[in-house]
């Protein structure tokens, strides 16, 4: 029984470690400075299916390139 706890202790610390080094971001790119709306022409944009924000973009920014997130 000992042995399984301590396996099942690794495995979640390990598991852990692998989330927070894979959410640590990009290494060298600074974030891009938005200072207007124009400056997310040609941006990559995330944004929930079926919300208001879709419509916002489309009228607004006719250059993004949208990513669709679903609510689940």
């Amino acid at each position: 029984m000992k042995f399984r706890k301590r396996i099942a202790i690794f495995a979640v610390l390990f598991i852990l470690l692998a989330l927070l080094c894979s959410c640590s971001g990009q290494k060298g790119k600074e974030p891009a400075q938005i200072n207007s709306i124009e400056d997310l022409n040609g941006k990559k944009i995330g944004i929930l299916t079926g919300s208001v924000a879709y419509q916002t973009i489309q009228k607004y920014i006719k250059d993004a390139y949208i990513v669709f997130q679903c609510r689940c």
